[in-house]
């Protein structure tokens, strides 16, 4: 930290800036860390904090959280600078408000459930791949999803989503809803995945191509 002077010890860091204490988000080695008002990393219950003129969720060991986050139902993404929450913008689709929060729509609705499947697990910081094979097994095991017969609407635009947002919540659906569905946790995750639809030589469907 430039013109930051740092005395360690044990596992409280004390920062002193122009004579006087640091409050606030601070860049310790390649670490986003938010300093108390008494010149001290925080240490205790993962919390949102406003801070430097901006939002951040610090966890208990005084990091600031990095990526999308579910809290409180509410969705949020701190990937801005020191990790702060982005706000007054639209990321991914989702259109996040001055507060921090993402409006409520089948975008943000379909966001929240994903993060928070991989909240469960522990994955919410994990890499992409780690994340991409961690929704792939829940999808896949019959424990979570079963068959239905579902078929979407292929003339509204929406469609894929429409059919991963039901499927999310009812934990059933065919063909199409598992393509969709994988297709919308890979979205969530950074990935940029499309689905293609159409019809191949057969005899399912009742038709004579399936």
């Amino acid at each position: 930290l430039t013109g930051v002077q740092a005395a360690q010890k044990g596992d409280k860091v004390s920062f002193m800036q122009d004579t006087k204490k640091a409050n606030g988000v601070y860049k310790v080695g390649s670490t986003y860390r938010y300093f108390d008002n008494e010149g001290k990393i925080y240490r205790g219950k993962a919390k949102l904090v406003h801070a430097d003129n901006g939002i951040y969720y610090v966890k208990k060991d005084g990091a600031t959280f990095h990526g999308w986050n579910v809290l409180g139902n509410k969705l949020y993404n701190f990937s801005g600078k020191g990790n702060r929450a982005l706000t007054n913008t639209t990321s991914r689709n989702v259109k996040l408000l001055a507060s921090g929060v993402a409006v409520n729509n089948e975008e943000s609705q379909i966001f929240v459930k994903v993060l928070n499947i991989l909240k469960r697990k522990g994955l919410l910081e994990a890499s992409a791949s780690a994340k991409r094979q961690a929704l792939w097994n829940y999808l896949t095991s019959h424990a979570n999803f079963s068959y239905f017969m579902k078929y979407p609407n292929l003339s509204t635009k929406s469609w894929a989503k429409d059919y991963a947002l039901w499927m999310l919540d009812h934990h059933k659906g065919n063909c199409y809803g598992f393509a969709c569905t994988f297709s919308a946790m890979c979205y969530v995750i950074g990935y940029n995945p499309e689905i293609v639809c159409g019809r191949v030589h057969g005899s399912r469907d009742h038709a004579r191509d399936g």
